[in-house]
């Protein structure tokens, strides 16, 4: 393929011309994916491989001629991920489905990786051994609208991982862009796309880079709160991203379209995307139940409607459900990029709620023999606000034998918080934490009130308690 000068590219050019500008935009990113196809081919594949994993990106490749080679690229070159074209995959529902399981076992008779594979073919059965989305398509408010009862439609048939390319493959605006990448930071899988429309479709080429950059910061320490349902669907089907008929199935307003263009995320947040050309969002139903805005800590009482919803560029309707304990990991560009030993759980206190967290090695496929690790948070806030840390059960390499756990809590200043039965030092200022190895910090001014704790590299074999007396 040549590039926008005319002159010949080869599969290296993914070096300089995508990930080195992510990482020069502090831009967090996981997977390259070359194209062998349009006259390009595969060149010097080892040493992309072996180059793109320093900068801290996964290499997978892009067919359009199919698999004849995917045991030297996968068990010598390095590759991890197959995504298969519909040049190849076209013809139809049995090809297709042998396709995509031939590449899945490609991957995994070759290395000790999880068969990972996105295919633009979807039939029933797919998701067994694939991604899928949706295809070229010209990105435009329109195609904003229709994706989110789309990925909606795809959970409710047993797809996980189902989506879109952002802002579609042609066409699109900055808007349009970050309108799209906000909310598909609310679902399992997306994908960006490079060299098809007249400007290029990168996060960091963006008029709006800095938001994009938010979102995908959040998405990226949000993981072990997503992995955890990405987890729960293949154990049980059930979808990360959740039409809000799946959670209420009771609530007659959830039966027909009213609700098409929301969903949850997991059991906890409530999704509103924008798709529109405007700054606000209107007919946004919270069911019964207690709501928190995420950006304000705003309180709603449920069983509602919003309208005019103030939602500039930079803002995506999100909403947290009462009970609610989030885990999150430390800030970073891509997985493992630093030590994850540091554990932030933000937490929505309402009567008494859990969360139980699923956390393996991320790479292998020892998970299915057992080698994964869970660990039950449950959160008691019918007087004082008690957290519970249960021990993690289970193992797997690279678990770890010690956490600093940071809570924040969305709850009124306490009189005194103590951690297994000891009290602990309130903190004058956010600077005065952030340097304390153990204490707690009451910051009014965030959110609507956030009690801030810190408990110093507890072991994850016993049961930790945190109180915060009222």
């Amino acid at each position: 393929k040549k590039d926008r000068n005319g002159k010949p590219e080869t599969t290296p050019a993914v070096i300089s011309t995508v990930a080195d500008k992510y990482i020069a935009e502090d831009m967090p990113h996981g997977w390259i994916l070359p194209n062998d196809g349009y006259g390009c081919g595969y060149t010097n594949l080892p040493y992309v491989v072996k180059e793109l994993a320093k900068r801290g990106f996964k290499t997978g490749l892009w067919t359009e001629n199919g698999l004849a080679k995917i045991a030297k690229e996968v068990g010598e070159d390095g590759t991890r991920l197959c995504k298969l074209d519909v040049a190849w995959v076209g013809p139809g529902y049995k090809y297709a489905l042998d396709a995509c399981k031939a590449a899945y076992n490609g991957i995994e008779d070759n290395s000790n990786a999880r068969g990972f594979v996105w295919s633009v073919m979807g039939w029933a059965g797919t998701q067994h051994y694939s991604t899928v989305w949706s295809g070229d398509q010209s990105g435009n408010w329109e195609y904003i609208r229709f994706h989110i009862p789309t990925v909606i439609g795809s959970g409710l048939s047993g797809f996980n991982c189902a989506t879109g390319d952002v802002d579609g493959i042609f066409g699109g605006s900055d808007s349009t862009y970050t309108r799209d990448l906000e909310w598909k930071c609310f679902t399992p899988v997306f994908m960006v796309m490079s060299g098809w429309a007249k400007k290029d479709k990168q996060p960091f080429i963006s008029g709006y880079t800095d938001i994009n950059r938010k979102y995908l910061q959040l998405k990226t320490r949000l993981t072990p709160y997503m992995y955890t349902y990405c987890e729960r669907a293949y154990e049980t089907g059930v979808p990360t991203s959740r039409a809000m008929v799946l959670e209420y199935p009771k609530d007659s307003v959830t039966w027909g379209t009213k609700t098409q263009y929301q969903f949850m995320n997991g059991e906890w947040f409530l999704v509103a995307p924008v798709y529109k050309s405007e700054g606000k969002r209107d007919s946004i139903y919270l069911p019964k139940g207690k709501w928190i805005d995420y950006w304000n800590g705003k309180n709603y009482e449920g069983n509602t409607w919003l309208n005019n919803y103030d939602a500039p560029l930079d803002k995506l309707p999100l909403f947290v459900k009462a009970g609610a304990i989030i885990p999150m990991y430390p800030q970073m560009n891509y997985d493992g990029e630093r030590r994850a030993d540091t554990l932030t759980l933000d937490i929505y206190p309402s009567g008494k709620s859990s969360f139980n967290m699923y956390e393996d090695d991320g790479i292998t496929r020892e998970y299915r023999k057992g080698a994964f690790a869970k660990t039950l948070f449950v959160v008691n806030a019918e007087k004082n606000i008690d957290v519970t840390i249960n021990p993690a059960k289970g193992n797997y390499d690279g678990k770890y034998e010690k956490r600093v756990y940071l809570l924040d809590v969305h709850a009124k200043n306490p009189s005194s918080v103590l951690i297994n039965n000891k009290s602990v030092r309130k903190c004058n200022s956010k600077t005065d934490f952030e340097k304390a190895s153990a204490g707690f910090y009451f910051d009014a001014n965030e959110k609507n009130g956030i009690v801030q704790v810190k408990a110093n590299y507890l072991p994850t074999s016993k049961v930790q308690n945190i109180r915060l007396n009222y």
